[in-house]
């Protein structure tokens, strides 16, 4: 599945970039290598699904606005970026040769759309079932106001080492939390998942999946939080999370994989599908065309 594939790349480069950001003191070199393996690993993401661009567009602009806080020099950055754009290039090349048009993605004009029409209906539905697919964003959201937090109050502090530390930790959580927020407020106006989201439990499978690519910017964030719990909260914290995604996976398993995506009003655009074939919906992503899984 694409979507745990894309996740696996994003978080990589999430925690390459993220090592560059605290590792100020680590040779340049090392830091340079470190940062283009993720800024690949980031490329690779995009490629598997276009819409996973904002996860490059986050990166990049991270490391030119934090350059100067993080140590890192001008030539560094250039590398990275030119990275990015020798990834663009072959893309659209990609695409010229594949799909015929250099802007082309392989799905046909109309078929994926996004719409601030839609974010009403998406924000009506998908938060609870967001959090019912991935507890873990619980841990990420508390460790996101414990940050800031102790951001707001380190600035009265006389401790320096205790305001570096705040400093550091709120820049890092802001890289994330901007990579987690970027993609679900794309998806937030995917009008697919407005007309989905609403039908019933059965749907949710498939329609938070397109959600999933920033679980491991959720997961870094949890492991901050569970790092810095007293000692013996870490281990109830973590098995609370594991049974309740015990309980997600075992309530969707049980659901099915099924209902309505053969076509209809009430399937994914692009049509009816075979017998015994279920229309998947739609992803917005490179490579290939949709297609329809067994039912």
């Amino acid at each position: 599945m694409p979507s745990f594939t894309d996740a696996s790349l994003i978080a990589t480069g999430a925690g390459c970039l993220l090592w560059v950001m605290i590792a100020s003191d680590a040779p340049q070199r090392r830091r340079l290598l470190v940062g283009l393996l993720g800024f690949l690993a980031i490329d690779g993401a995009v490629f598997i699904r276009y819409t996973n661009v904002v996860e490059l567009i986050v990166a990049a602009a991270v490391v030119v606005v934090a350059r100067r806080a993080v140590r890192l020099s001008w030539r560094t950055v250039a590398v990275w970026l030119g990275s990015i754009a020798l990834f663009a290039a072959g893309v659209l090349l990609f695409n010229q040769l594949v799909y015929g048009a250099a802007t082309a993605t392989g799905y046909s004009a109309g078929e994926i759309t996004f719409s601030t029409s839609a974010l009403l209906p998406n924000l009506e539905h998908m938060p609870s079932q967001l959090l019912r697919a991935m507890p873990m964003l619980l841990l990420g959201l508390a460790a996101v106001v414990w940050i800031a937090v102790r951001l707001l109050r380190s600035r009265g502090s006389s401790d320096l080492d205790a305001r570096s530390r705040a400093r550091r930790d709120a820049l890092v959580a802001a890289t994330l939390v901007a990579g987690w927020l970027a993609l679900w407020a794309l998806y937030a106006t995917y009008t697919w998942t407005a007309q989905m989201s609403g039908q019933g439990a059965s749907q949710t499978v498939h329609v938070i999946r397109f959600y999933v690519p920033v679980i491991g910017l959720i997961a870094l964030l949890g492991a901050w939080l569970l790092a810095h719990l007293p000692r013996r909260l870490p281990p109830v914290a973590l098995a609370v999370i594991v049974v309740l995604g015990v309980l997600s996976f075992q309530s969707m398993a049980g659901q099915g994989m099924g209902g309505g995506f053969g076509g209809g009003a009430g399937g994914a655009p692009g049509g009816g599908s075979a017998p015994g074939l279920q229309q998947a919906p739609p992803g917005g992503s490179g490579g290939s065309p949709p297609q329809a899984p067994p039912s």
